[in-house]
Formats: structure tokens, C-alpha cells, sequence
């Protein structure tokens, strides 16, 4: 199933291909098939939690019942909001994100305890 479109537009008026995270990371990845999580994922503000995982994918699910059940949804967000932080981190520390020091110090202190919290997802 192909992944929804990003919206927006980029440097220079140009046509964005990836999300503000991944575009930060330089972890670019080109469009097509994915799970939509990926891109559901840059939506939610900050590490969120899952009241705001399974709030989008009821969402999500409602717009495109083929990217149900809610739960396997909420999980897979979940997940690629996790991965989303790390690439960024994992950018930062190979000098090739350019990322608030307020940014990172706030993932490194909170992600930890986050991702034992979203482990705990069923």
C-alpha cells in the first residue's frame, strides 16, 4: 500500500521527498510502498505517548480501513516514532544533522523511560 503523500513545500520552493525528522537526519528515504506509520509518525508532536498513537490511528484508520486493525496501527507509530529519534540522534552523533542542543538533550534524557513505556504497547 503506498505511503500518503508529504505536504508541504521545501528549500527554495522546491518539492519536499521526505519528512522534517528524516530531512534533519539526512536519512531520506524515496517514496513509495511502506507502512503509513512511517509518515503518521512525523505528525505527532515531540516523543508523544500512546493516547496520541491510538487518537492518530483511529484517525488513520477511519480515512483507510485497509491500515487497520487500530492496535497493530498504534504500535507500528509507536515504533517508527522511535526510529525517527534514533536515526536523528544517531545523525547528530555522525555530524550530519544540524539539531538544537535543546533537542538533543531532551532526547537523551527522556528516551530511555519513553521507550520502555511504548514497549509496553500490546
Amino acid at each position: 500500500m503506498p505511503r500518503w503523500p508529504r505536504w508541504g513545500t521545501g528549500y527554495r520552493g522546491s518539492t519536499p521527498t521526505c519528512g522534517s525528522c528524516a530531512t534533519a537526519a539526512s536519512a531520506c528515504s524515496p517514496p513509495g510502498a511502506g507502512s503509513p506509520a512511517i509518515d503518521l509518525a512525523i505528525t505527532i508532536t515531540g516523543l508523544g505517548d500512546p493516547v496520541a498513537y491510538t487518537g492518530l490511528a483511529a484517525r488513520a484508520v477511519a480515512i483507510a480501513p485497509g491500515y487497520g486493525p487500530v492496535a497493530a496501527l498504534e504500535r507500528e507509530i509507536a515504533l517508527a516514532k522511535c526510529w525517527t529519534a534514533v536515526e536523528l540522534l544517531a545523525g547528530v552523533t555522525t555530524g550530519n544533522a544540524h539539531v538544537p542542543a535543546a533537542t538533543v538533550t531532551y532526547l537523551r534524557e527522556r528516551l530511555p523511560d519513553w521507550i520502555r513505556a511504548i514497549l509496553a504497547i500490546p
